[in-house]
């Protein structure tokens, strides 16, 4: 059987199909039946809720678009824009969840819908295979759909979907050759070898459909390319644009001179900080890759998913070396210290799990929703080390490393989700989905100040720089597609970073270099001067 099958059975008594779990199952004379794996998602357009669509192997993307038109008797040259209950676009993916129920909008008026589901006779591209029982959602996923969110469904690449690599540990191409084979396999920490040129000596590292060596984005559509050059010519300040993902960019971290890049394609992506080229990427999530953390003197680097795991990948032989489960539902936030990694979810909870075993030693719970953000805090006011959360409560809260207890609710709240978190010169700074950015003083934690309409739209991240005479500067990150620069000391608006297409949702900076990914599945490295 193909990967994309599944083995059926009937029930000798009951005539209804049943997925073939385990042998016991299976009985002398026992009918069997092979079937495709579909996917099936839920839409809701204007006052039509949540009708079903189903798609199988092989059926592109620009395909699913046409039969989502279909299902609501939409013009064919409509735009097709995906989003789930807090708003947030989405990409057409086997990474969705089985059964999500998203909202489309096209900007026409909503027609009357059709009576019966767009199924397996209403799609062109699909599997020879054929069988009329149902498939249980149960199915394991399959290979990504990638498309833009900003584009025409007729714009789409209408290749069949390619299969994804074996899931598991890093796969390369037999193809590539790597200018470092001869060098042997080295330490992380050797005084002589940079991460980057431990990365390429590795030969289980994924090197297909890879992007432009010199860092320049590559995108199927053909139009990309020219319209992100455009772009980042508007703003100077872009020096360069990475590209490759097939999916949002969502988050970043580094180790050593090696930036890692985690998408809503589920991979996480290796490029060498010392020249912008892209290394190699790792697979292994069933679902977007919503955060990372790195640790150089660990050696490891964390990645957080929608798959509601916490994969720990060595960053000696670049594979998965354990998987942390507990949470229960998709993580959203990585923080490291020198004891603990420390985890938030939508389950409402953090975990803190001990850096030497990868046990999990507490779980706070306290807050109402999903936990957006955490930062570790060394407050001098405080004997024990502080954790701060945020999260879709609207409510920031304080707690107690050493007890593990909550020792505050910091007032007054921000009047939407709490998103991220940034300290700099005894200053803790929280933004939200309110589109404002607060100031606390971190020795009384009381608000000092309160930037109202930093942005346009939410803002999705926060962090800090520094200028050439080493003065620190406020970087925040927002749906709006722009990144804003702000004076610390004074909350104060400096400046204004525009090359993104879509939402910037992760940001980092070194020395005087900021980084930033966006929903335009690119990263843009900018070098951002006070002058």
């Amino acid at each position: 059987m193909a990967p994309t099958q599944l083995l059926m059975t009937v029930h000798p008594k009951h005539n209804q199909d049943f997925l073939v779990e385990s042998e016991t199952q299976l009985y002398d004379g026992a009918l069997v039946k092979i079937a495709e794996r579909r996917r099936r998602i839920f839409i809701t357009y204007g006052g039509i809720r949540n009708r079903p669509l189903i798609w199988y192997p092989e059926t592109s993307v620009s395909r699913i678009e046409q039969a989502i038109l279909e299902l609501f008797n939409l013009p064919s040259q409509s735009h097709v824009e995906l989003r789930d209950k807090d708003g947030t676009m989405i990409v057409l993916s086997e990474s969705l969840p089985d059964d999500i129920q998203l909202i489309l909008s096209t900007g026409d008026r909503a027609p009357a819908a059709r009576s019966e589901p767009i199924t397996r006779s209403s799609l062109s591209s699909v599997s020879s295979s054929s069988l009329s029982a149902p498939v249980p959602s149960t199915a394991a996923p399959l290979s990504p759909i990638v498309t833009s969110p900003t584009r025409r469904s007729s714009d789409v690449d209408t290749q069949p979907l390619r299969r994804s690599p074996s899931q598991g540990s890093l796969v390369r191409s037999e193809s590539f050759s790597s200018p470092r084979s001869d060098r042997g396999r080295h330490s992380l920490f050797s005084s002589k070898t940079t991460v980057a040129a431990v990365v390429a000596d590795f030969p289980n590292l994924l090197r297909s459909s890879s992007p432009s060596r010199s860092g320049s984005f590559v995108d199927h559509s053909g139009d990309m390319e020219a319209s992100l050059k455009a772009a980042a010519a508007a703003d100077p300040k872009c020096v360069q644009t990475l590209g490759g993902h097939g999916g949002f960019v969502l988050a970043l971290a580094t180790a050593g001179d090696v930036l890692f890049s985690g998408s809503q394609d589920n991979r996480i992506m290796i490029w060498d900080l010392n020249n912008l080229q892209y290394i190699g990427t790792l697979t292994g999530h069933k679902g977007f890759v919503r955060c990372l953390a790195a640790s150089l003197e660990k050696r490891l680097l964390f990645s957080g998913s929608q798959d509601k795991t916490i994969k720990v990948w060595s960053l000696e032989h670049f594979e998965c070396v354990r998987t942390l489960s507990g949470h229960t539902d998709e993580v959203y936030a990585l923080q490291l210290t020198d004891r603990y990694l420390i985890s938030s979810s939508e389950d409402k909870t953090i975990r803190i799990w001990d850096l030497s075993t990868l046990e999990c030693l507490h779980t706070l719970a306290n807050h109402r929703a999903g936990v957006f953000a955490v930062r570790a805090l060394a407050a001098e006011a405080s004997p024990s080390p502080l954790l701060i959360s945020g999260s879709r409560d609207k409510s920031i809260k304080l707690w107690d490393l050493r007890s593990m207890q909550v020792k505050r609710t910091l007032h007054p709240p921000h009047y939407d989700c709490v998103t991220a978190f940034a300290v700099a010169n005894g200053k803790l700074f929280s933004a939200s989905r309110d589109k404002s950015i607060k100031e606390w003083d971190m020795h009384t934690f009381q608000s000092t100040r309160h930037a109202l309409n930093a942005h346009s739209d939410w803002i999705c991240a926060l962090d800090v720089g520094y200028t050439s005479d080493r003065k620190p500067v406020l970087f925040s990150a927002s749906r709006d597609c722009t990144v804003r620069v702000w004076d610390v000391e004074t909350l104060t608006h400096i400046d204004t970073l525009s090359g993104h297409s879509a939402s910037v949702n992760a940001m980092l900076t070194i020395d005087q270099m900021l980084f930033t990914a966006s929903n335009d599945r690119t990263i843009k490295v900018w070098r951002w001067r006070s002058d």
